[in-house]
């Protein structure tokens, strides 16, 4: 009897025994897997949000920096970036919209976020940015050039039609380019646009495109299309400096601070609020486009904004633009 009860006792701890050794390989393979798996994520997320310092390389001795490009997003920013998927969706949902896009950036933080980066837009009359930072640019190796006068004759048959625009330089009268940048700018006047481009070095324009990141662009071609980081480029740059002189884009922002459309970015937050912005339109008679980028001076803290939009109606579009620019500025006032 004492036998019996003996073995039995030998193989439960046998079958025990085993049961345990089965357990606890599996515990320390799934440990050691899981360890390795969540240090591969982490090199794999610190490879991916690794600065890209772009500078500007024209120089001999001196590679100023233009501006600093983290393709990670801010984690901070993930309850603000929800809030503005939900306006998207809603609008969407609403068919006041087709689709968005919204890049923002928090200059003293280098806090960032993007939705919607894939998504490419016809920039309209935000390229006046670049065609103002060209001719700075040029007038840095020519102090006159800002000063000569130019006479407007006739209306540029490559001008596109323009449903928003205030002012307008006259046929018959001459400008000279600094007077055209505030008509380019202020009031997005495509005429004083063709007028200042005519005097613009192309490769001046091919060398701005390729120094920032992007593409060089066809300058015979009216087919350009740009994502929302992309088209932000070009305020980083001015904001920060360092392709323009100091003069230079102070007076660049300056003259975006006056911008008079106040339907998108500027409708809904206090009329105190410095903001240096552009807007641009696009599309056709089957889908519109607005879009519009501003550099925010609120509360010691700037932050750059750039909305891009696709719907059936401009009105619809632009107060999605104010919506997006509300909430932002709100979060940003409390955060």
């Amino acid at each position: 009897m004492r036998i019996v009860v003996r073995r039995k006792h030998l193989i439960y701890t046998f079958i025990i025994t085993v049961v345990l050794c089965i357990v606890s390989t599996f515990y320390i393979t799934e440990k050691f897997f899981t360890y390795e798996n969540d240090s591969k994520n982490a090199l794999d997320q610190y490879r991916v949000c690794e600065d890209k310092v772009i500078r500007n390389k024209n120089y001999k001795f001196t590679s100023p920096i233009l501006y600093i490009e983290n393709e990670c997003e801010s984690p901070s920013l993930n309850p603000l970036k929800s809030s503005l998927q939900n306006v998207i969706d809603q609008y969407i949902a609403n068919q006041k919209i087709h689709t968005a896009s919204i890049f923002l950036k928090k200059f003293n933080t280098n806090e960032s976020l993007l939705i919607n980066n894939n998504e490419k837009y016809a920039p309209g009359s935000l390229l006046k940015i670049s065609i103002m930072i060209a001719i700075l640019k040029m007038s840095e190796k020519d102090n006159e050039l800002l000063n000569k006068k130019i006479t407007f004759i006739q209306t540029s048959k490559n001008n596109k039609v323009q449903t928003i625009v205030s002012n307008s330089i006259k046929i018959g009268q001459s400008y000279s380019i600094k007077e055209l940048l505030k008509y380019m700018i202020v009031y997005s006047d495509n005429n004083a646009a063709s007028l200042i481009a005519k005097n613009i070095d192309g490769n001046i324009i091919k060398s701005l495109f390729s120094d920032i990141g992007l593409n060089v662009p066809d300058l015979n071609s009216n087919d350009l299309f740009l994502n929302i980081n992309e088209l932000s480029f070009f305020m980083r740059v001015i904001y920060n400096g360092s392709y323009l002189t100091n003069a230079n884009s102070e007076f660049a922002l300056e003259l975006l601070s006056h911008g008079d459309y106040k339907n998108g970015l500027l409708k809904d937050i206090p009329s105190d609020i410095i903001v240096a912005h552009k807007f641009g339109e696009s599309g056709n008679e089957v889908e519109k486009q607005l879009h519009e980028t501003g550099i925010i001076y609120a509360n010691n803290n700037p932050y750059l904004i750039t909305v891009m939009t696709k719907g059936n109606n401009r009105d619809e579009l632009a107060y999605f633009i104010s919506e997006i620019s509300k909430t932002v500025y709100q979060y940003n006032s409390t955060n």
